[in-house]
């Protein structure tokens, strides 16, 4: 890829993965300039209803790493932990209250 010298920002992106950007990338007429990056898996929660696995199949036929749990205390305790990407909660009307 050739660009026009400046300065950029770059960013970068995968499935399963948190995003990351980088501003302030000077690109020099003439020279090669590397950007290095370092991805981390996106931290997904589901509350599975332990019926269906909608979403639980949906994640892992898209190779997605996620946290499970079908107890109600425990997601909410999970969920105040935060820190998650996503957090999907499958059949919610049958969710405890």
């Amino acid at each position: 890829m050739t660009l026009a010298p400046g300065t950029y920002t770059v960013g970068v992106q995968k499935e399963g993965y948190v995003p990351q950007v980088k501003s302030g990338v000077v690109v020099t007429s003439g020279k090669t300039t590397q950007v290095d990056f370092s991805l981390r898996e996106a931290k997904i929660l589901v509350y599975d209803d332990g019926q269906h696995h909608f979403a639980t199949e949906a994640l892992t036929n898209l190779g997605y790493t996620f946290t499970e749990t079908n107890d109600f205390t425990a997601f909410n305790d999970a969920m105040a932990a935060q820190g998650w990407q996503l957090i999907v909660v499958d059949n919610p009307s049958s969710a405890d209250p």
